[in-house]
């Protein structure tokens, strides 16, 4: 399951997931960002809360990568990622480092009070 939010004042995506993400929740996913990451600004920052995600489906990694492409696209300069253990940091550290621009920033928290320092 997933959920996106947009802040447009403070120029912020922030993408919730939480138990299992499949295939089909990518393809909603993608098309809803699709659908609302307009209303943001280039420099815009991305708050991802993996810390309710219990496992992905494999096939769902496509879906993933495609959300970061659809970032770049549109001019991501942060991401903050909000993990419940260090452990679980590697698979999206590689992740990251591989479909975001060379530029974007990334941050890896483990509450998302700890993400909302990020942004100031």
């Amino acid at each position: 399951m997933f959920h996106v939010e947009i802040d447009v004042p403070r120029n912020v995506l922030l993408l919730s997931f939480t138990e299992i993400f499949d295939c089909r929740e990518g393809e909603q996913l993608c098309a809803q960002l699709r659908g609302k990451i307009a209303l943001l600004n280039p420099g815009f920052r991305v708050i991802n809360d993996l810390s309710r995600l219990d496992c992905m489906e494999f096939e769902a990694h496509r879906s993933i990568d495609e959300v970061m492409e659809i970032c770049n696209r549109y001019g991501v300069a942060k991401v903050i990622r909000v993990i419940a253990r260090e452990n679980h940091d590697i698979g999206f550290t590689i992740m990251s480092r591989f479909h975001y621009s060379p530029n974007v920033v990334i941050h890896t928290c483990y509450s998302l009070e700890e993400a909302e320092q990020f942004l100031t």
